[in-house]
C-alpha cells in the first residue's frame, strides 16, 4: 500500500518537469522566439524568390532566411529584419537575407536604418555595419559606392577597414577601400536625398541659383579684399589672404557657410574650403554646410543682405556695379546677434602686410589755391580709382 501511495505521489512529477520546460519556451522564457521578418511593397513591382518558387509582393509578406527580394522599374521595397532593423530598396535592386541581421545587396541601390540593433549588410567582398545610422549603398558595373545620411558606418574589405561619418561616402572598385572617404556627391534628383536630406537638397538648390546670378553679374576686377571680409567678419581675416583669388561667388558663399558654423572663424574658414575641393567633382556647398553644420536660414540671409548691400541682384542677373567697400560690408548686417564676439566694442586689429585704406584727397584751402608758397611741404595723395583692395 505504502509503495502504490508513493507511486501515484510520483507520478505527476515528469508531467510538472514537461509543463515548466514548455513554459521557458514560451513568451516567459530566458529564449524569446525569432520576430517575423517582413517585406512592404512601397510602389511597383516587388517579388520574393524562395527557391525554384516567385512570390508577388502585393502589401506585406513574411520573409525567410534565404529570401531574395527584387523590385522592378519605379518600384520599392522596405524591409524589416529581426528588431530594430530597417532596410529600403530602391527601383531595379535586389537583395538577400543572409540571417536575421545581415543583407547582402546584389544589384541596385539598398538604404539601412538600423535603429539600435546592428544591422550588416554585405556587397561583394565588402561589409557595412551600423547600430544608429542612416546608410546607403549604390551599386554599378565593377564600382559601389557606400554613403553615410546619419550616424557611421563601419566597412570592412579583407585586410582593410574605413569608418565613414554623416555626410561622408567611399567610392569602392574592386573590392578595394580608398584611404578616406570623400563629402557626399548629392543629387537633387535621388528620391532618398530629397527625403532624408531635404534641407540639404534645399540649400543647395538656393546656393546653386545664388552662384549662378553671381558668376553672371560680376566681372572678374569686381572682387572683395581682406579689407571688405574684416569689416564683415570683425576680426582679423589675414587667414583668408590665401583664397581671395577664388571666384567672387565661391569665396561669398564659403565665407557665408564658414561665418555660420559653429567654432573660431579661422578654423571654420579653412575646414569649410578643404572640403569643397575635396569632392570627386564639382564641390557642392550645401553639402559642406551640413557638414560643418551651419543652418540653411542664417547663410541664406547673409548672403542675401551682402548681394544687396553691394548692389548685386544676383538672382536676375541684372544690377549695378557691384560695390565691396567697408561701407558696403558694415551695411550687410542682418540684425542678429553675431555669432562671434569682436573685440569688445574695439576696432578690428590690422591685418598683417594690408594695405592701408586709400585716404581722400583733403580740399584746397583758399590759400592754397591762390598763393602757390601755401602748398610748399605738402603732399596731395592721387585719388584711388576704386575703394576696395584686390
Amino acid at each position: 500500500m505504502q509503495l502504490e501511495a508513493m507511486t501515484k505521489t510520483l507520478l505527476p512529477i515528469p508531467i510538472v518537469l514537461l509543463l515548466l520546460g514548455l513554459a521557458a519556451c514560451g513568451p516567459f522564457g530566458g529564449d524569446e522566439p525569432l520576430q517575423t521578418m517582413e517585406v512592404e511593397a512601397i510602389s511597383g513591382e516587388v517579388e520574393i524568390v524562395r527557391g525554384a518558387e516567385v512570390i508577388a509582393v502585393e502589401e506585406v509578406a513574411a520573409l525567410e532566411i534565404d529570401d531574395r527580394i527584387r523590385t522592378g522599374r519605379a518600384s520599392g521595397a522596405e524591409l524589416r529584419l529581426e528588431g530594430e532593423r530597417f532596410a529600403e530598396l530602391g527601383e531595379l535592386s535586389e537583395a538577400r537575407i543572409l540571417d536575421s541581421q545581415t543583407l547582402e545587396a546584389t544589384r541596385g541601390n539598398l538604404l539601412a536604418r538600423p535603429e539600435g540593433d546592428q544591422l550588416h549588410v554585405q556587397f561583394g567582398q565588402v561589409a557595412a555595419s551600423a547600430t544608429n545610422a542612416v546608410f546607403r549603398i549604390d551599386q554599378g558595373f565593377g564600382a559601389a559606392r557606400a554613403a553615410t545620411y546619419d550616424g557611421t558606418a563601419m566597412l570592412a574589405a579583407p585586410g582593410e577597414r574605413l569608418r565613414i561619418t554623416r555626410l561622408f561616402q567611399a567610392s569602392i572598385a574592386a573590392n578595394d577601400l580608398p584611404g578616406a572617404g570623400s563629402p557626399y556627391s548629392l543629387s537633387l534628383k535621388d528620391p532618398w536625398d530629397i527625403r532624408y536630406l531635404d534641407d540639404i537638397v534645399t540649400l543647395q538648390r538656393d546656393l546653386e541659383n545664388l552662384g549662378q546670378g553671381l558668376a553672371g553679374q560680376l566681372r572678374r576686377a569686381q572682387r572683395p579684399g581682406l579689407r571688405y571680409f574684416r569689416a564683415l567678419a570683425d576680426q582679423n581675416v589675414s587667414f583668408m589672404r590665401d583664397e581671395l583669388d577664388r571666384p567672387t561667388p565661391d569665396l561669398l558663399i564659403g565665407f557665408a557657410v564658414a561665418d555660420n558654423a559653429p567654432g573660431p572663424l579661422p578654423g571654420t574658414f579653412e575646414r569649410t574650403f578643404n572640403l569643397f575641393d575635396s569632392f570627386e567633382g564639382a564641390g557642392q556647398w550645401g553639402v559642406v554646410a551640413g557638414i560643418v553644420r551651419a543652418e540653411p536660414r542664417p547663410v541664406l540671409a547673409q548672403l542675401t543682405d551682402i548681394i544687396e548691400a553691394s548692389n548685386i541682384v544676383a538672382t536676375t542677373g541684372s544690377g549695378g556695379e557691384a560695390v565691396f567697400t567697408v561701407a558696403a560690408a558694415e551695411e550687410a548686417d542682418t540684425g542678429v546677434e553675431p555669432r562671434r564676439p569682436g573685440n569688445g566694442g574695439n576696432p578690428p586689429p590690422e591685418d598683417p602686410e594690408d594695405p592701408e585704406e586709400p585716404k581722400p584727397t583733403p580740399t584746397p584751402t583758399e590759400c592754397e589755391l591762390t598763393d602757390p608758397e601755401c602748398n610748399i611741404g605738402k603732399v596731395f595723395p592721387s585719388p584711388s580709382p576704386t575703394n576696395f583692395i584686390e
